[in-house]
């Protein structure tokens, strides 16, 4: 799990900004986990769609709201493995 200051670092970007991305993500029914302070936590997964979503709309493929809304359903299905919860990331297929 990675603070806030952590992922800024990262992603080279303000706190304001994934601030802004957090949101929108939160809008789209992804709920980050919170700390004791409440301040939200990411997993590796988590932050990988923030930058996927970051890069979209950078390069003027997406718009802010369709690059979120795409990453946002790829973590929808994903489950997330991390040494504090023992689960491995896997993909689920959408069933046909």
């Amino acid at each position: 799990m990675m603070t806030p200051s952590e992922v800024c670092k990262q992603l080279s970007i303000s706190t304001s900004t994934l601030r802004k991305y957090s949101l929108r993500f939160e809008s789209e029914g992804i709920l980050f986990k919170r700390n004791k302070s409440n301040s939200r936590i990411y997993t590796v997964t988590e932050v990988a769609a923030l930058r996927e979503s970051m890069t979209l709309t950078k390069s003027g493929g997406k718009t802010f709201e369709n690059a979120v809304r795409e990453a946002a359903e790829g973590l929808k299905g994903a489950s997330t493995i991390t040494p504090e919860n023992g689960v491995m990331t896997t993909s689920r297929q959408p069933l046909s």
